[in-house]
């Protein structure tokens, strides 16, 4: 049983979903399912992925601003989408 705490952090969500991802990706290769689904599941892991990516990339002190400038253009982007 995972305490509340885990998951204020809002990055443990993220890994959470990555996994859960992840597996349904499998279920769905390996049972045949249709290949929009396996396709879809795929694009969701790399998304969630790209953003984990982000995060470990916002750590350092070269590349945070840059970060910080592409998801403002992705929130930007999200309102016509």
């Amino acid at each position: 049983r995972l305490k509340a705490a885990y998951w204020e952090d809002s990055w443990n969500a993220i890994d959470f979903a990555c996994s859960l991802a992840l597996v349904a990706f499998l279920v769905i290769h390996f049972s045949g399912w249709s290949s929009d689904a396996e396709v879809g599941s795929g694009i969701l892991i790399a998304l969630l992925f790209a953003l984990r990516l982000l995060q470990t990339a916002s750590l350092q002190p070269t590349v945070g601003p840059l970060i910080l400038a592409v998801m403002r253009m992705f929130s930007d982007i999200s309102m016509f989408l």
